[in-house]
């Protein structure tokens, strides 16, 4: 056979083959993580709020304390029109970060053993890929933006439809696609035309259409308020950002999650300022490449410093574009007459080298996932269907966490601190006055007397503290303790004013029932 004739068919074998068995593994992987995930409160709460909403409208105000646009409300109110299955929320997602996976692998220019590494990341396989929440479909829609790009002079207007729900994704993402945009603009200013006028009025839509859904009532309780003033601290906390998106190793214990490797403050601020001085050494050799670069990172560090300071999932978005950056600059190699600061080769190995970390992390985080509980709050769900306790009257407090045992029971909670029934939570003042704070066991026997007359007699506390309540009216059904998510450990109290003696002398551990294996948890609704 001609040889000149079957490599070509082999290489083209190859480049189909090579991204669906990566693709395919990916899959694999990120299905036996979310088999083994239990869902803690935010990925509950936006699944809540699409439950309870009967109309858009509904939809529209149950979640105008969130802080985030409407795409993903929208699309779990569509999946809760014909499904009221919590998995099946967690499919929606994974098939989201693995059309991400299959995109990079099959259309990015990085090199093979790049593309083989970048699934495995902290951000695809597990903070973007195993928490069900609204930023998996922002990378999604970053990532067809770059796939696209390339041949922007026929697609303008699906660039701008990307960009245009890549700002109903969430705040961060909300930034890149402002930056993005004007990349857009920059980068293809000429053949100026009325069609790029009417292109960048519909992308200026979007992002009004962002910041109106996204910003929340006067009353809200949650990010409220900007920080105008200087700190240094903050400052140095602001900057070490770029260090812990790029560099997302956890320390390596039972609390993982939204830690670094490296514990010092200085020093974080120190790596962050040499990855970035890296990174735009090589990007200032492609000027519009360098501003969205430049002021992408800059707007997301200005906007953590001034409004809210987020956790790893809100961080990733910097090293997402980097990532892009980079990408975009491998298209327009053969265009740039600059000198080289920092040369292609190197820069190619500072990322392969972030991305090796990257894996580590992600299989570190879904290891630890398997064999510790992220959040105790479906144990909880389980132990208190499978004995009949949640028949009783449940009452919650701090409501943040008893809101993932409602999530799972979805079953409303009389939540204590802010005097309301409910399943998700408002963050409104109200609950920045008292949802967030312990009780004392007094107040919460109290109670029980503000409740409807047939819970008055016995109810079940949800608590993520320990009380020490009277023998004689209460017994501690189980402490369900040791959980990734730290605040989402739960102690069970069961009050009653019609214990006969035999009961009050009864041991607390005579009433537990150990908690049912991590998987195999009915989630039926019960009213």
């Amino acid at each position: 056979m001609n040889n000149n004739l079957l490599h070509p068919t082999l290489a083209r074998i190859n480049n189909t083959l090579i991204p669906w068995g990566i693709t395919g593994g990916f899959i694999t992987l990120c299905f036996i993580n979310i088999l083994r995930h239990e869902m803690w409160r935010d990925e509950l709460q936006a699944w809540l709020i699409a439950m309870k909403s009967d109309t858009l409208a509904e939809l529209f105000q149950n979640s105008l304390y969130e802080g985030h646009p409407k795409l993903w409300f929208l699309l779990l109110f569509a999946l809760t029109r014909i499904t009221h299955s919590l998995f099946l929320m967690q499919v929606l997602h994974l098939l989201i970060a693995t059309a991400t996976v299959f995109l990079f692998t099959a259309y990015s220019p990085f090199s093979r053993l790049q593309k083989t590494l970048f699934p495995l990341g902290y951000f695809p396989l597990y903070e973007y890929g195993t928490i069900s929440r609204n930023y998996s479909i922002g990378i999604l829609l970053i990532i067809l933006f770059c796939v696209v790009y390339q041949k922007r002079q026929s697609h303008y207007w699906l660039l701008s439809g990307f960009l245009f729900l890549l700002c109903q994704t969430n705040a961060p993402a909300l930034l890149l696609s402002i930056v993005l945009s004007g990349f857009l603009f920059v980068d293809n200013f000429f053949p100026f035309t009325k069609s790029k006028i009417a292109m960048f009025g519909f992308l200026l839509f979007g992002v009004l259409l962002a910041v109106i859904t996204t910003n929340p009532p006067h009353d809200s309780g949650f990010a409220f308020s900007w920080n105008r003033t200087f700190d240094s601290w903050r400052l140095r906390e602001v900057i070490s950002l770029v260090w812990k998106s790029y560099v997302p190793l956890p320390q390596p214990s039972l609390h993982f999650w939204n830690t670094n490797i490296v514990t010092s403050l200085n020093v974080q601020t120190i790596l962050s300022f040499i990855l970035l001085a890296i990174c735009s050494g090589y990007f200032f050799r492609f000027p519009t490449i360098f501003l969205l670069y430049g002021f992408g990172t800059l707007t997301i560090l200005l906007f953590s410093y001034m409004k809210y300071l987020g956790s790893i999932r809100h961080h990733g978005h910097l090293f997402f574009l980097f990532v892009v950056a980079l990408w975009l600059s491998l298209l327009k190699q053969s265009h740039s007459s600059l000198p080289r600061t920092i040369s292609l080769q190197f820069i190619s190995i500072v990322f392969t080298v972030l991305l090796a970390i990257h894996a580590f992390a992600g299989i570190f985080a879904s290891m630890t996932d398997w064999i510790y509980p992220f959040s105790k709050g479906k144990h909880v769900a389980q132990f208190l269907q499978q004995g009949g306790w949640d028949k009783f009257c449940l009452i919650g407090d701090q409501d943040f966490a008893a809101s993932t045992v409602a999530g799972y029971l979805y079953k409303d909670i009389y939540y204590y601190g802010t005097n309301r029934i409910g399943t998700f939570i408002i963050w409104d003042r109200n609950w920045y006055k008292y949802g967030g704070h312990n009780t004392t066991s007094d107040a919460l026997l109290e109670t029980v007397n503000r409740l409807p007359s047939n819970c008055q007699n016995s109810a079940i506390f949800v608590l993520n503290y320990p009380l020490f309540l009277s023998p004689s009216r209460t017994v501690n059904l189980g402490n369900f303790l040791v959980s990734i998510v730290s605040d989402e450990q739960y102690y069970l109290y069961l009050y009653s004013n019609t214990f006969s003696e035999s009961r009050r002398s009864t041991k607390s551990h005579e009433f537990f029932i150990p908690p049912m294996p991590r998987s195999g948890l009915a989630t039926h609704a019960i009213q």
